[in-house]
């Protein structure tokens, strides 16, 4: 576990505001209920980054041990840690780990992936949310903008080098990548979920786009490497389906081999 000289020291050097959002969220209902038909009662769980640590007061009071790890100061008990570098944990520690809206706020997303493999124990779990870069609107939105929604290179936070900060949203990923990379560090997507469509005026626009755009991502999807789902995950509409057409979240599951 990380000792409180280190905790002081990276309170000292975080630089700028950390965000995170004041509800519960639609996609963290999703996360709590995959980690209540997967994770038993008791099972350990690490949620990072923990932000005002909504989530995990409610898998608490379902009865599961969780350890809250951030860069803020929200609560007293977090573990205080930069996901930059490598996470305070042993390894095989978890029997799930939770990332929620973390990936993208990374110039290490790599590094960020393999320790979330290496902290999580055999057949244990991952579950990763991130903004959808392939919903229509963020389509739409990088089509006449050159950049993903949520993605505006105006909002690029920067301080001195070496500082631990809240970069904001930085680094978009996609599905695919997401998939290659956890597959790489021996964890495989087993299923994939969505939350409300952000833009529902673009509704008729995006419906009627559908086919053309259903069509080229299931050729997509019948290409991939089968080494990028788990076994058990289903042969199609894995990585590319209705509900990822209009969400605003992507929310993926991984199974560690």
């Amino acid at each position: 576990m990380i000792n409180k000289e280190r905790a002081n020291n990276l309170r000292k050097d975080t630089s700028a505001k950390c965000s995170h959002v004041p509800n519960f969220t639609e996609y963290m209902q999703i996360v709590f209920d995959e980690v209540c038909v997967t994770v038993p009662t008791g099972g350990r769980i690490l949620d990072i980054p923990a932000g005002n640590g909504l989530l995990g007061d409610r898998l608490r009071a379902s009865g599961y041990d969780v350890v809250q790890a951030d860069i803020n100061d929200e609560r007293p008990d977090y573990v205080h840690m930069n996901m930059e570098r490598r996470l305070p944990f042993d390894d095989e520690s978890f029997d799930a780990v939770l990332c929620l809206e973390g990936i993208e706020h990374v110039t290490t997303q790599q590094q960020l992936l393999a320790e979330l493999v290496r902290v999580t124990r055999p057949r244990g779990w991952i579950v990763i949310s991130t903004p959808n870069v392939s919903n229509f609107y963020s389509r739409l939105t990088f089509l006449f903008s050159g950049h993903f929604y949520q993605f505006d290179p105006q909002a690029f936070s920067f301080a001195k080098p070496g500082a631990i900060f809240d970069r904001g949203h930085i680094a978009p990923v996609s599905l695919y990548y997401l998939a290659y990379a956890m597959a790489a560090n021996g964890a495989r997507l087993i299923c994939t979920r969505g939350d409300r469509f952000k833009k529902k005026i673009l509704l008729p626009l995006a419906l009627l786009m559908w086919p053309v755009v259903a069509w080229n991502e299931g050729r997509v999807e019948r290409g991939l490497s089968t080494n990028m789902r788990d076994s058990s995950a289903p042969h199609r509409g894995l990585f590319f389906n209705m509900h990822l057409y209009l969400s605003r979240s992507l929310v993926a599951k991984f199974r560690k081999d």
